[in-house]
């Protein structure tokens, strides 16, 4: 977590010494934003410029410098934070035991059923949102979001990035996460947590390579690019 006035309302209220410091500073703040759902996705410095005044400035540089000071103390990791983690942590090593067990195909389509869930060949739903498709050597490949975990209780956002492979366009086989999520941080650029949006990958015809350009479309609002010698990661 980046502490500081880039801190968003949201972790401040979830984090026992943050929120104690931000309502010595800004009594009365947290009581008249905390229920709205807009406001509690605003970083403190967000909520400062947009509320026009209501944040005085030089209290502000007070505030900035003490949640600065507890993140120094807890190690930039907040004890939610650290909660989460190690809940991504075991969900991780699961999927990977999960992996080491070979299961055969159990679905077959000869048709796509408009409305209907896409399922992959060993009959899961197919995980790969707001992506894009690639056609080699007879193959097409298929990826995009992973949103297996995201369900609207959970802070999830993207875990990773899934790519499948089919010869006819029906049936497709999952090739697993060429992207994985990275949980060594909150502040890494594929954390769950992050707003990973709508993977584009192509093919350099030039180095060979193949390169991946994605989104955040959270409070980090930037732009990602990977490069890599093979599609599979």
């Amino acid at each position: 977590m980046r502490y500081g006035l880039d801190m968003l309302l949201g972790d401040i209220l979830e984090d026992e010494m943050c929120r104690e410091t931000f309502e010595k500073i800004f009594p009365g703040i947290i009581e008249r934003f905390s229920g709205q759902q807009e406001a509690v996705t605003l970083s403190v410095r967000q909520l400062a410029m947009y509320t026009g005044g209501l944040l005085p400035s030089q209290a502000l540089e007070q505030l900035d410098e003490a949640l600065k000071e507890i993140g120094r103390r807890c190690g930039g990791v907040s004890p939610a934070e650290a909660k989460r983690i190690k809940t991504y942590l075991a969900i991780w090593e699961a999927e990977q035991k999960a992996e080491q067990q070979t299961t055969a195909a159990t679905h077959h389509q000869t048709a796509v059923y408009p409305g209907q869930p896409w399922l992959d060949v060993q009959g899961k739903r197919i995980q790969a949102h707001a992506g894009g498709f690639l056609y080699e050597d007879g193959v097409y490949y298929w990826y995009g979001e992973n949103k297996e975990y995201t369900d609207g209780k959970s802070k999830i956002w993207t875990w990773g990035i899934r790519l499948y492979a089919s010869r006819d366009f029906y049936n497709w086989e999952d090739r697993g996460l060429i992207i994985p999520p990275d949980l060594s941080s909150p502040d890494a650029a594929f954390f769950p947590e992050k707003h990973i949006d709508r993977p584009h990958i192509l093919r350099n015809p030039i180095t060979g390579r193949y390169v991946c350009w994605c989104k955040d479309s959270g409070t980090d609002a930037c732009f990602h690019v990977l490069e890599v010698e093979s599609l599979f990661g």
